[in-house]
């Protein structure tokens, strides 16, 4: 079909749902669809060439197109519209975006819609909002609803009763990685197993764990990829971190890649209250992009023992899952790791598979367009 994307994300950008928005479109693209992602046009990012793709890792298989957004009080309301009008214009058979208002306005206009959320903070961060989500489901034009987690589709439908059996759930996913047998890069020379966190560093990310961990454990070699943001404790520029951590900063999505795979294990330290980098907290409903992806990367993974996360891992089949704020827990689980390789490579392997059947972006592109008959919703 002939599908127009709505994405309310900057691209490029360092943020992880500018990587779901155009990993999404590679995979439609993929899946058989005609695919234009439209993206805001703002804060003089206006670039759609081959550079812009290369960035994330994705092919140059759908079209980037740019809508004008202005930075003044209004300019989410007037990208929308120019989003909406837009799309009107180039009759496509789906929308689909993650952008509220311009799924409602082209609703409005005829459009056959699909939106995808992520949290319950998105619906109701304003009025207008709240407005624009109920309006958008009484709409002809509205299909149903997308969303991360079961945890998120209970809560949505305990808030709007009338989605019940119009919710549907698709966990995130990543891509299968190119080449499994990356080299391991020179590491610091002191360390014996290999660990590493890659994902932007935000309050209850889990820095102040890993910090912990290396300082309890020197024969760890602890890699850090990813944007710090300003204020998180532990920010390199306060000089406080371990001699055995490595940080690289943010790195281009295949770099970040080879430093996965360059690891013997994978950490997701989620704190009990977890916020995404517009400063949601999104710890109850998450399905985060580092869960996927270092699952296609085959490494064992010590993630915190948070109750959404189970939708995904399998404690000691997929994972070993540790208290959030236990270090004690956490370098327990790591020296285990670090003596049985036997355990390792099992948990690895068993998370690839998984990933593999379940949880790769083209499989995830195939679900949320698959008709209800076929994949009923919630």
């Amino acid at each position: 079909m002939k599908l127009v994307y709505f994405s309310a994300s900057t691209i490029p950008s360092h943020a992880a749902n500018s990587v779901h928005v155009m990993k999404m479109c590679q995979a439609f693209a993929d899946n058989g669809h005609d695919v234009e992602l439209l993206a805001p046009e703002r804060g003089g990012v206006s670039e759609s060439g081959a550079a812009v793709f290369s960035a994330y890792a994705v092919r140059q298989s759908f079209r980037l197109s740019r809508i004008r957004r202005s930075n003044r009080r209004w300019g989410s309301l007037s990208y929308a519209y120019n989003a909406a009008r837009y799309a009107q214009r180039a009759r496509p058979d789906m929308v689909y975006g993650r952008d509220i208002r311009a799924c409602w306005l082209a609703a409005l206009r005829g459009l056959s819609v699909i939106l995808e959320v992520h949290d319950l903070n998105y619906i109701r961060r304003s009025l207008i909002d709240r407005f624009v989500f109920r309006a958008l489901q009484h709409a002809k034009a509205f299909r149903y609803l997308v969303v991360i987690s079961h945890a998120l589709a209970r809560d949505v439908v305990a808030m709007y009763p009338g989605l019940k059996g119009r919710v549907r759930v698709a966990h995130d996913g990543a891509d299968p990685v190119a080449n499994e047998t990356s080299a391991a890069e020179p590491g610091l020379g002191r360390a014996a197993l290999r660990v590493g966190y890659v994902g932007n560093i935000y309050p209850g990310r889990g820095v102040e764990l890993l910090s912990a961990i290396a300082r309890r454990l020197p024969w760890v070699e602890l890699h850090i990829v990813g944007e710090w943001a300003y204020g998180v404790a532990g920010d390199p520029g306060t000089r406080s971190l371990p001699a055995n951590v490595h940080v690289h900063g943010f790195l281009p999505y295949a770099d970040a890649e080879r430093v996965r795979m360059t690891c013997d294990v994978l950490l997701a330290p989620y704190q009990r209250q977890v916020y995404t980098r517009g400063g949601s907290n999104t710890a109850r409903w998450m399905s985060p992009l580092k869960i996927f992806e270092y699952m296609a990367a085959g490494k064992a993974i010590v993630c915190s023992d948070i109750e959404v996360l189970h939708e995904v891992l399998e404690d000691r089949k997929t994972t070993l899952f540790c208290p959030p704020d236990d270090v004690d827990a956490w370098c327990a689980a790591l020296t285990q790791l670090h003596e049985d390789e036997e355990l390792r490579l099992r948990l690895g392997h068993a998370a690839r598979a998984t990933f593999s059947r379940l949880h790769t972006w083209r499989s995830r592109a195939a679900l949320v367009l698959e008709d209800p008959v076929q994949a009923p919703c919630t």
